[in-house]
């Protein structure tokens, strides 16, 4: 996107010309001087005034082969810190992860915004972590199921559950995050999965049974707390009684979770008939994308 608002039409192959600058809103034309597809980044050039600037271009196509050697790829939880592309230009990273599960190879396109500083807008290991547990398959047999994904921020773990065969994903964020959530779902439109907001309520939603989930995910969001009884509210009213699993994740790193807090976590559980059990991560998921200081709770209808 230029500077202007304007929409960079670039693609891959031959160069292309364009007439949108991404330096200034006036008229010009500019062609790709260099092709860096390992990486998906191209060089533009000013054929009049020789200035040049790199953008990006969405070179990773639905049914593409794609290289695990590409620069951007997500390997682990740690490759954020030195893998993927920074656009100066769009003051964004752009990455992707490549699902290697049941329906394995499918690049699943992701874009972070720095200029949003409270980090709603990034990747977080958590996300990560439960992205590749539920690519592993363990147990959580998706075909066919209907999956929510609460607080989905980049929507990574909600495609992942589309790609393994989930029959219905609904990812839900608060309503200042939804574009974060829906621009990056917009770039993975080979991947089914429908957005929309979910306002959390320590009053129990009166779901109908037909319209509960088989199983809820949920990233990053026992960072508070004093949310933890809309959390679980909400979860149990959407969350279906006969054999529903709820699979919460959170990274002591980025948000310490002291020992007091999370008993408050287990003991607003069993207050509420929901079962609480901790997962070892230790074997399910790929080793670069384990990490000692996320964790992980299976939680369940109390029946």
């Amino acid at each position: 996107m230029g500077n202007d608002g304007t929409a960079a039409q670039i693609v891959a192959g031959d160069a292309q010309r364009r007439t949108d600058s991404p330096s200034s809103s006036t008229s010009s034309t500019w062609t790709i001087k260099k092709e860096l597809l390992d990486v998906g980044l191209y060089l533009l050039c000013d054929a009049d005034t020789k200035d040049s600037e790199y953008v990006f271009v969405e070179r990773v196509a639905e049914g593409s082969t794609v290289d695990s050697t590409y620069a951007n790829r997500i390997s682990g939880c740690r490759s954020l810190s030195h893998q993927g592309l920074y656009c100066y230009h769009l003051r964004a990273w752009r990455r992707y992860y490549l699902t290697s599960g049941v329906c394995s190879s499918v690049p699943l396109r992701l874009y972070e915004d720095v200029t949003e500083s409270g980090g709603q807008n990034s990747l977080w290991s958590a996300g990560l972590v439960m992205a590749n547990y539920i690519d592993k398959g363990n147990g959580l047999a998706l075909p066919g199921k209907r999956v929510l994904d609460m607080g989905a921020g980049a929507g990574l773990t909600s495609m992942v559950a589309a790609v393994g065969g989930a029959g219905a994903v609904v990812a839900t964020e608060q309503p200042t995050c939804m574009a974060y959530l829906t621009n990056n779902l917009a770039m993975n439109k080979h991947v089914p999965v429908d957005a929309r907001p979910l306002y959390w309520t320590t009053d129990e939603p009166a779901v109908p049974e037909q319209e509960q989930f088989d199983l809820v995910l949920a990233c990053d969001v026992t960072y508070d707390p004093s949310l933890f009884d809309a959390l679980l509210c909400t979860m149990k009213g959407y969350l279906k009684r006969a054999g529903g699993v709820a699979l919460v994740c959170h990274d002591n790193d980025s948000c310490p979770l002291s020992p007091a807090a999370e008993k408050g976590l287990t003991s607003r559980c069993v207050g509420r008939g929901i079962s609480f059990d901790p997962v070892d991560l230790t074997d399910k998921v790929d080793p670069p994308f384990y990490e000692k200081s996320v964790r992980m709770w299976r939680l369940a209808h109390d029946v």
